[in-house]
């Protein structure tokens, strides 16, 4: 995309407000070896060691420790497998929360959680998903917003997540 640019092989060290940047939304990124780069807009496609390492004053991770962005980034743990007592390796599964303005799995679909195979594909996924935590009105009737875990396994060996 015009303006885009992706840097392979930098090791992020942290995200923060640019000085600059304020007033529009800017930010600093902050690379190890001390290198800078501002940015108007940002997307980080991060596996979790690489999110864990991150500077905690970050601006990615919200500076209300009670909130529920907050408590889904710091509170993920690995996919637990039942059949060897442990975390499945990372190189087989993925993790992932979604937080939406409109709990649409709830409000559109009436879905709660569910799972699905495809042991044809090449390498076979395996998946689940489950509401997360989702605001309700005084009625009870879901709000947004809310979270969604979603969790992949590329391993038929994992046929039950």
């Amino acid at each position: 995309a015009a303006g885009a640019h992706i840097l392979y092989k930098w090791e992020l060290t942290g995200v923060y407000a640019s000085d600059e940047g304020r007033a529009n939304g800017g930010s600093e990124l902050h690379f190890a070896g001390g290198a800078v780069v501002h940015a108007s807009q940002v997307l980080l496609n991060l596996p979790r060691p690489v999110l864990e390492r991150i500077d905690p004053a970050s601006t990615v991770f919200p500076t209300d420790t009670s909130a529920l962005g907050y408590r889904l980034i710091k509170n993920c743990t690995p996919c637990f497998d039942p059949s060897a007592g442990t975390p499945l390796a990372p190189t087989l599964a993925v993790k992932v929360y979604a937080i939406y303005q409109d709990p649409w799995w709830l409000t559109k679909l009436g879905l709660l959680e569910g799972s699905f195979t495809s042991a044809d594909r090449d390498p076979p996924l395996v998946g689940r998903y489950h509401d997360g935590p989702v605001h309700h009105d005084a009625s009870g009737k879901p709000v947004g917003p809310g979270a969604l875990e979603a969790v992949y396994a590329y391993s038929i060996m994992n046929d039950r997540i």
